[in-house]
């Protein structure tokens, strides 16, 4: 009986995703895989999902209950379903995570597949406290809580995504992206990003985030191929880095992105970047946002038709920063054609907000309306008299 109510919680939960193949469902404590065991589930639920894919598709069903795993391979027409009280928490055998195209370890994985993704209300805890997974900046044994490369037709929603190593969501050079109400809460370790996003025809709706590093990040990888028509809205976020950020990587650039009706706020915890130990003058917050809304242009590439609006932010050291660069000469790209409207926020320090080009090389055709910043004030005549170095060639 209480299978067959799973199933039906199953099937109603992913009845809204039609273009998901949901006419099989398989549970995996029906092929042998043991809830709270303490051992590593990694190959059995492999199995299982790779059976799930070569049987058409269908819904891999993880129950209530905590699984120990490695990197687990999405596979074409596979939707990995976790249902509430399910946790699946990366080993801390680092040999369960294998090398991958990437030089990127994850704990969910997909690559070149089709109509795949994860919903339900579980937990996927990539287990970042370890510290397995601390070895560095440049490390490859940090891992990601999930990894979407090359992918199209993903579906991502509900779920919980925690304690990632390294970047929480990943998604790279993907077409056709759904992420709605997921929450992340990412404060492990340094590079702890929330959503980074790279490809075409994405959405991200109704997500809650906590993190160390960028909170929601549009990247730019593929000079050929830009980031673009992307919709951002109705997002809770909050980062020690950049809440919402575009940049720093642009090889492509940005076209036709619409940012609208989010909040950031004051991080939980976690000052990872020790702000105490700088100067920076009105600075009354112990977890602080670097800054609200970042347009970072330093690789060349095109940002253009960008739209942010209504969005409210406080405990942000610089609310509205938009830099133009040349880190990898001679690479000069184009920023126009901005609006920025509708925003209200209480910064907490002196550091301003900007709109910064290089020498010869403008941001132009940006639009502001409707601002409200309420800052500290306490700035002094020294500050207007300061020579600002270019740096146009730096991060």
């Amino acid at each position: 009986m209480q299978k067959t109510l799973f199933s039906i919680l199953v099937l109603l939960v992913c009845i809204s995703h039609p273009s998901k193949a949901t006419s099989f469902i398989y549970n995996v404590t029906d092929y042998g895989v043991k809830a709270n065991s303490g051992r590593s589930e990694t190959a059995s639920l492999q199995k299982i999902i790779d059976l799930c894919s070569t049987n058409g598709g269908g819904t891999v069903c993880i129950p209530t209950g905590t699984y120990i795993s490695g990197t687990l391979f999405l596979k074409n027409n596979v939707m990995l379903f976790l249902d509430r009280g399910a946790v699946l928490r990366g080993s801390s055998d680092l040999n369960e995570y294998p090398e991958l195209r990437t030089h990127r370890k994850g704990l969910i994985h997909a690559e070149n597949v089709h109509n795949t993704g994860i919903c339900g209300s579980g937990v996927i805890d990539a287990n970042g406290n370890d510290t397995v997974f601390h070895g560095g900046a440049k490390s490859p044994d940090r891992i990601y809580a999930a990894n979407f490369e090359g992918c199209s037709q993903i579906d991502i929603r509900n779920v919980s995504l925690i304690n990632a190593s390294y970047w929480t969501l990943r998604i790279s050079d993907c077409d056709h992206v759904q992420i709605r109400g997921i929450t992340i809460r990412s404060t492990s370790y340094f590079n702890n990003d929330g959503i980074d996003l790279d490809g075409r025809n994405i959405t991200v709706s109704d997500c809650i985030i906590d993190c160390i590093d960028d909170a929601i990040c549009l990247k730019s990888y593929y000079k050929e191929r830009p980031c673009e028509n992307i919709a951002i809205s109705n997002c809770i976020v909050s980062s020690n880095c950049n809440a919402i950020k575009l940049g720093t990587a642009s090889r492509g650039g940005f076209k036709n992105i619409a940012i609208s009706n989010c909040v950031i706020k004051r991080p939980e915890q976690n000052d990872y970047f020790d702000y105490k130990k700088y100067t920076i003058p009105g600075v009354t917050a112990n977890y602080t946002n670097n800054s609200g809304i970042a347009l970072e242009m330093v690789d060349g590439g095109t940002m253009e038709q960008i739209v942010i609006n209504n969005i409210t932010m406080f405990n942000t050291l610089t609310p509205i920063f938009i830099r133009y660069g040349q880190r990898h000469s001679p690479l000069v790209g184009t920023m126009k054609g901005i609006i920025i409207s509708n925003i209200t926020a209480t910064s907490n320090s002196l550091m301003s907000c900007s709109i910064t080009g290089i020498p010869d090389q403008y941001a132009e055709n940006i639009k502001l309306s409707h601002i409200i910043l309420n800052c500290p004030g306490g700035g002094r005549k020294e500050h207007t008299l300061r020579t600002i170095p270019e740096v146009e060639n730096s991060y």
